[in-house]
């Protein structure tokens, strides 16, 4: 039967960093150097973007992509790095950032306020083109772009179009949001998307097959003054969805078949809300008690191991304490352990952790500089995954006890050391659901899961 060689599990353990078995985060290396804007899964990395000039002490100006290795504190492959703070003659003085991006085939959108070697003025908006051979990127901008003042914030693609939004004007004659048809030829030319907002569009997001845009906005018909904040796409233009929020929306995301809204509004439809409000597409519902501090702001929202997670900067959810990060138990809000000790912007499910970036300098008890990742010890933190395979194996990290569900009853399991020496070796798959004692030490272990003779999933578990 084959295993893996001993000497390529060798090779992993020397790029193992000071692992902690016990703890649910991780670092990033020494972290990000500024504020962590924008994580989004692309292809088989991480992008991640903001106003850094380094990430892990390497030069990464406001953006890379990154693919990880296997193991906590992990040493990290950088790739697909360009300079977004410098223009074409060197002279540009804009404090550049990148506060969104969105994922097109191969292509990478990227919006901010940010410069741009090919460009002399502010580009502010454009898309990366992939080559995965050389392991290189062409950035290519917009056929418009945002003035030096302005900026995008967000954006998603819908149909066979990418909408974004911002705060600017006059781009092309479109005002606080905008539209490119992906199907065109690139340099895409920037489109109308509706007059009716009037006011900066901070987030995007597809529910029940519309679009809704959220941000600090108002109508400009006197006739629809009332949608406020929010509003969904017609087709055409944007209407009014009942008498909108008094306040702004930050983020949107779906869970349990319902669009969640978070942002620093206390009122949907005239009715009390705090900071976060579902909509079904008829009625805005309460999610528990909400954020309750008159200074909380949920300024991100994820789906991670079917649990809504919120981030932003906030500090209780009624009698509940909490530190800028929480997730939903049931009807209530939880901390996530003791929570993080800044400003929280951006958070996304890569590999089974949740990668979160912000404005801080400790998650938990772990110093970790503007992003961090965290486990709930439930999901696969999977190496070669395939993708027809749905085995799960938890706790993980445990403490010598583990569960592995999904198994075929002709499953056969080994657990692997670091050095490749087979450890233990399983067959009955109602006794692995059980719960099984591993009976070995502290460490760090691989699990082979063979079937028909075949390795169909390879996971690296922490025994404490």
């Amino acid at each position: 039967m084959k295993i893996w060689h001993p000497s390529f599990l060798t090779l992993i353990l020397s790029i193992t960093i000071n692992a902690s078995f016990a703890q649910h985060w991780s670092r990033i290396g020494t972290g990000a150097n500024g504020t962590v804007y924008s994580l989004q899964a692309f292809d088989d990395g991480l992008s991640v973007a903001g106003s850094f000039k380094q990430i892990n002490s390497f030069n990464r100006i406001n953006h890379c992509l990154i693919r990880e290795n296997f193991l906590d504190n992990y040493t990290y492959f950088f790739t697909y790095a360009d300079d977004f703070n410098t223009n074409a003659s060197s002279t540009g003085t804009l404090n550049s950032v990148i506060r969104c991006v969105a994922a097109d085939g191969s292509n990478l959108h990227v919006g901010g306020q940010f410069l741009h070697p090919k460009f002399e003025a502010n580009v502010g908006v454009g898309h990366l083109e992939i080559d995965k051979v050389e392991d290189t990127t062409d950035f290519i901008g917009y056929a418009n772009q945002v003035a030096d003042s302005q900026t995008v914030y967000c954006m998603k693609t819908f149909g066979s179009a990418l909408f974004f939004g911002g705060d600017f004007q006059s781009l092309n004659g479109h005002d606080f949001i905008a539209q490119i048809d992906l199907a065109s030829t690139s340099p895409f030319q920037v489109e109308s998307a509706g007059n009716q907002i009037t006011g900066s569009v901070y987030c995007l997001e597809e529910f029940n097959n519309t679009l809704y845009a959220g941000g600090n906005f108002h109508a400009s018909d006197t006739d629809t003054v009332y949608q406020s904040y929010l509003a969904q796409w017609n087709g055409s233009d944007w209407e009014m969805i009942e008498k909108g929020l008094n306040g702004p929306v930050y983020s949107m995301t779906v869970f349990d078949e319902t669009l969640i809204i978070g942002g620093s509004f206390t009122e949907a439809d005239s009715v009390a809300h705090a900071r976060i409000v579902s909509w079904d597409g008829t009625d805005f519902e309460s999610i528990g008690m909400g954020f309750t501090d008159s200074t909380d702001t949920v300024f991100s929202l994820s789906i991670y191991s079917d649990t809504l997670y919120a981030g932003g900067r906030f500090t209780s959810s009624g009698a509940t304490t909490l530190k800028n990060i929480a997730k939903l138990n049931g009807t209530e809000w939880a901390s996530v352990d003791d929570g993080i000790n800044g400003p929280v912007y951006a958070m996304e499910p890569y590999r089974g952790r949740l990668y979160i970036g912000g404005n801080f300098t400790k998650a938990d008890a772990l110093i970790s500089r503007n992003i961090v990742s965290y486990n709930n010890g439930k999901e696969s933190l999977g190496i070669a995954n395939h993708p027809n395979s749905e085995v799960r194996i938890w706790p993980n990290p445990n403490q010598g006890t583990i569960h592995i569900d999904g198994l075929d009853q002709d499953s056969q399991i080994l657990l692997v050391d670091v050095l490749g020496n087979v450890r233990r070796s399983f067959t009955n798959a109602s006794e692995l659901t059980n719960g099984i004692e591993l009976n070995v030490s502290a460490g760090t272990y691989f699990i082979h899961v063979i079937l028909d003779d075949q390795p169909t999933q390879t996971d690296r578990i922490i025994v404490y």
